[in-house]
């Protein structure tokens, strides 16, 4: 019984310097790149479902849903109470436009008609933390 206490308040010991060890910023960060792939996957979804292109269109720490081509066609996501949706606090993305095709396929611009040569990575960071999002040419896999 004695060895049973020993090893759990040994294994409460270094539970607590691992949790302690974690920074809060990653977490966030972790979380926020998390938020902004389902938004990602969302228009991609749309777009697959319908004849028209759906997409996000990130600014000054800001993004939105739009449809039809258009930025200015926003739609709000399901369980927004607005169309323009502020990143978490301290996370920052480059600004641009991401657009999909009634087969997921990604572009570079609202109206689905410029051609994507390679890859699109979307950097997320915290101050100097940052995650990657990639968006592969032609299929549109975001990981």
């Amino acid at each position: 019984m004695l060895e049973i206490i020993i090893v759990l308040i040994l294994v409460g010991i270094v539970s607590a310097i691992i949790v302690s060890g974690i920074k809060p910023s990653n977490i966030d960060l972790e979380t926020g790149t998390l938020v902004i792939k389902s938004r990602l996957r969302y228009a991609q979804t749309r777009a697959m479902n319908s004849d028209s292109i759906w997409g996000i269109y990130i600014n000054n720490n800001t993004y939105t849903l739009f449809n039809n081509g258009s930025i200015a066609n926003t739609i709000k996501f399901p369980e927004e109470s607005t169309a323009i949706i502020n990143l978490p606090s301290g996370i920052t993305v480059a600004n641009g436009t991401i657009s999909f095709d009634s087969w997921g396929k990604p572009y570079t611009d609202a109206a689905g008609t410029s051609i994507q040569a390679n890859d699109r990575t979307l950097t997320v960071s915290i101050g100097a933390d940052t995650k990657s999002i990639i968006i592969t040419k032609n299929t549109g896999f975001i990981q």
